[in-house]
This record gives C-alpha cells, sequence and structure tokens, in this order.
C-alpha cells in the first residue's frame, strides 16, 4: 500500500514528530524548506512552534514575519504551538499581548491555530489534518521552486507590521503616509493617530513601546531567554 507522503523540514528531524508520524503510516521526505516545516499538501502547511519559542518570536516580532510568508505561499496557513501554556510564566506576566498576538495572526494573517502539549499529540494532530485534507492530495506539487526576489519594501511591511497592533494592511498606511520606517519611529501620538485605522489608543501603545528603556528586570530576562532560544 502506498503511503501517504508529505514534506518536513531538515529542522523538524530531532523533534520526534517525523519519527511518529512514520510510525503512524506516513512517509515524511525531508528538504530545507524556506517556509513552513510540514507541507501536507500544496494548500496547507504548518509552522511548528515550542511555546517557549512561541512566545520569543512574539517579543521578537519573527512570527509576525513568519506567518505572513505563510500565509503569502499557501491558502491554508496553520501554526501548530506545542507546550503546556500554563507553565509559562511569560503568558502569565502579561496575558493580554499573547492572546492579542494570537488574534492579529489570526484576523490579520488567516493563521488556523492548534495546540499541543507534547510532540506525540503533535503528530497525531498532523495525522488528523492529513485524514482531512484527502481531497487536496496529488492535486499539485507539495514543493515549488522557490523564487528569488529582493523587495526592501516588503520587508519594511514586515517591519513596520511588528508594531503592537499593526498588522500589514496597517503597515502599509503608516508607510504610505510617513513613507519611512524611521519616520514612523520618530512620529507623535497625534501624528500616528491621524492614520487611518491607528487611532490613540494604538498610538499610545506605540509610542510607549518605541520610547521605554530596555532596562528593568524582567525585560531583561525576557531578553535573555530569547537569545537563549536563537541559539538552539
Amino acid at each position: 500500500m502506498n503511503r501517504i507522503r508529505m514534506v518536513a523540514d531538515e529542522r523538524e528531524r530531532p523533534s520526534g514528530v517525523p519519527d511518529v508520524l512514520n510510525e503512524l503510516g506516513f512517509r515524511v521526505e525531508f528538504a530545507q524548506l524556506p517556509v513552513a516545516d510540514y507541507i501536507l499538501s500544496h494548500r496547507t502547511a504548518i509552522e511548528r512552534k515550542s511555546l517557549r519559542d512561541f512566545v520569543s518570536s512574539i517579543y521578537d516580532g519573527r512570527i509576525f514575519k513568519q506567518c505572513a510568508e505563510l500565509s503569502a505561499k499557501f491558502p491554508r496557513p496553520i501554526l501548530l504551538v506545542e507546550g503546556n501554556i500554563a507553565e509559562e510564566e511569560r503568558i502569565k506576566e502579561n496575558p493580554a499581548l499573547f492572546y492579542g498576538s494570537l488574534a492579529s495572526l489570526i484576523t490579520t494573517y488567516g493563521i488556523f491555530t492548534i495546540f499541543t502539549d507534547t510532540f506525540l499529540n503533535s503528530a497525531l494532530a498532523i495525522k488528523s489534518l492529513m485524514e482531512h485534507l484527502a481531497d487536496e492530495r496529488g492535486k499539485g506539487p507539495l514543493i515549488t521552486k522557490a523564487v528569488k526576489t529582493n523587495n526592501p519594501s516588503l520587508e519594511q511591511v514586515y517591519f513596520v507590521s511588528a508594531l503592537p497592533g499593526i498588522g500589514t494592511k496597517l503597515a502599509r498606511r503608516l508607510l504610505e503616509s510617513f513613507k519611512t520606517p524611521s519616520a514612523i519611529m520618530k512620529a507623535s501620538v497625534p501624528e500616528l493617530a491621524k492614520v487611518q485605522g491607528v487611532g490613540r489608543a494604538k498610538a499610545v501603545r506605540i509610542r510607549k513601546i518605541l520610547d521605554k528603556k530596555f532596562t528593568d528586570a524582567k525585560e531583561t530576562s525576557q531578553a535573555k531567554l530569547i537569545e537563549s532560544d536563537n541559539l538552539d
């Protein structure tokens, strides 16, 4: 019997998830994927993150760029977050930031989000998704040749969209109004608030984040955690 094929990023080998998927009867092939960790069909792909890395990627803005790229390439993008929310101290410190970021990923980038507690359940979640994608399988290549591009404007949109409460749509409006990311960073609250969709509350929040000194104990601790995650 032919095994159902999926593609996983090379960096997923140590996670244990591909091994379980192979045991469940799937054929997992590895490749260096520029976007996504698992490609299930030509329409559906998964970005898998440990909960710790996911929280760190919220603080440093990586998650918004990654999800923007994922949703741009795949019509059905999925974020799979693995870990115990109750044990992540940074979520307890700022739950509004955590759930606000989730809301932004869903509403701005159209990301479906799945939470699991272990790599075994992550594999089971992927198995269930594959079983529901029978109509999509075999209708297109899992990997398409990447188009090399150097688009500074797109990089500017990703950069600005990492600001609190700002997705790609508002990032474009801000860039259209201020012309450069540097000008946005220097803008006052009244100037930011004039941009349609920003308003005073978001403008105050943006200005507060940009002006706050990176010196208190919690921020320093978070920075160390982010650095250690990036070294993994």
